[in-house]
């Protein structure tokens, strides 16, 4: 009796991890697993995200000791994030797409609630951190599949050069196998290249989510005291395999973050930790690197990826423009915030518009911080960013200890800092 019931208990355990480990992964998915209705753009993995957190907002009615301090923590939060909003749709108000202003301001509501309830819960709290492993460990594997699937076998994709991303659907089977999306670049050593991000818009998105998930990882592989670290090698590869400069900066960031924090700690554990999971990634890579294909991708990413074309395109952005790279439309775009921001400084103007390209609401900036400025104006930005200093000021002040402060403070700078000015 006993052991059925045990059986039965680990089956519930594992179900609502598995649950969990959907929902990061199906809200990762900005394409394929989707619905495409009047132009807007709904992941799956919300649907699922809405069906766990009504429950742990109905939760939040039970006065039990367990809720006690989170409801103190939602507290203390609400009312940075309610003048955000209220200042949004204030922008909105002013907004020639005043509907379009509306509903963005609406799904961000809906978002930042709904994982509120989910992530903070006390309903989900054994399965949370299980369920985050399993997903961001499904994603790398995807990444790893399908920068095999290119580069060793050299498997063909279906590409067409009028859009940048390509699905790649394998039919070996009586159906098709989805595996993903990789972006088409250039002709090197006689070669298309492809860059894989899984189910994302692009790789940029990719490596951003990636390399914010990478300290979590770290801290979760030692907190459940595994003999090695089996999640965070994996991960720190995908990074580098999808090709994202912007994924690769974290990435080494981080580990100049986490090493220097740790070793001024004396917290040699913890760097012994780290320095395994960067071997082990090390090691996966050099595997990687051992085939033809796998060489020629990494010398794709130094050559014509390097930090010498990057400068090179920065420096002459003008001309880059013409030719669709990322940097010459990053810096083309930042230099005109100034000029935009000032027609509407104190308010904003609201969404621009649907971006007919990928029909979602268009930003002003492939930069979010100008995003936020450009639509809520100054006000909206200081409030912005007032309900994330708050976030990060209430969050560690409950008990953290140094290991975890450090990491999730270096997930945030780096998504903060360097993710935020290089995405939309």
């Amino acid at each position: 009796m006993e052991l059925r019931k045990t059986f039965h208990q680990n089956s519930v355990s594992l179900a609502g991890s598995l649950f969990l480990a959907a929902i990061f992964f199906l809200s990762a998915a900005d394409q394929t697993f989707t619905t495409r209705f009047m132009g807007f753009n709904f992941r799956w993995g919300q649907l699922l995200l809405l069906i766990c957190a009504l429950p742990g907002l109905w939760d939040l009615k039970i006065k039990s000791r367990e809720n006690a301090g989170l409801r103190e923590f939602l507290r203390k939060l609400f009312p940075a994030w309610a003048f955000f909003f209220l200042v949004y749709f204030l922008a909105a108000a002013f907004s020639p797409e005043f509907k379009l202003t509306f509903i963005k301001g609406i799904w961000g509501i809906f978002n930042l609630t709904c994982a509120a309830a989910v992530c903070l819960g006390p309903r989900f709290k054994k399965n949370l951190e299980t369920g985050f492993l399993l997903g961001i460990l499904l994603i790398s594997l995807l990444i790893w599949a399908q920068a095999l699937a290119i580069h060793w076998l050299e498997w063909p994709i279906a590409h067409n050069f009028g859009k940048l991303d390509c699905p790649i659907t394998y039919s070996f089977l009586p159906f098709s196998i989805p595996l993903g999306y990789a972006q088409w670049s250039l002709n090197f050593e006689n070669f298309l290249m492809f860059r894989p991000n899984a189910f994302y818009y692009e790789p940029s998105y990719a490596g951003a989510a990636l390399s914010f998930a990478f300290p979590l990882i770290l801290f979760l592989e030692k907190k459940k005291s595994f003999g090695f670290p089996p999640v965070s090698p994996l991960v720190a590869g995908a990074i580098v395999l999808i090709g994202s400069r912007l994924g690769i900066l974290n990435l080494i960031l981080i580990f100049l973050t986490v090493f220097i924090g740790f070793w001024i700690k004396q917290e040699r554990d913890w760097n012994r930790h780290l320095f395994k999971s960067a071997g082990l990634g090390l090691l996966l890579l050099i595997v990687f690197a051992l085939h033809p294909g796998g060489s020629r991708y990494f010398r794709y990413l130094a050559g014509p990826l390097g930090v010498g074309q990057i400068i090179s395109h920065v420096q002459n952005y003008q001309e880059d423009v013409k030719e669709g790279s990322t940097e010459g439309i990053r810096v083309k775009g930042l230099l005109r915030v100034p000029e935009e921001w000032l027609k509407n400084p104190v308010w904003g103007k609201g969404v621009p518009g649907m971006n007919p390209d990928t029909q979602g609401l268009a930003g002003g900036a492939a930069n979010t911080w100008a995003e936020v400025l450009l639509e809520s104006g100054l006000l909206g930005f200081l409030a912005f960013l007032g309900a994330i200093v708050l976030t990060m000021r209430f969050a560690l002040s409950r008990r953290v200890d140094f290991p975890a402060g450090l990491l999730v403070t270096t997930a945030w700078v780096v998504h903060f800092l360097v993710n935020l000015n290089l995405t939309q």
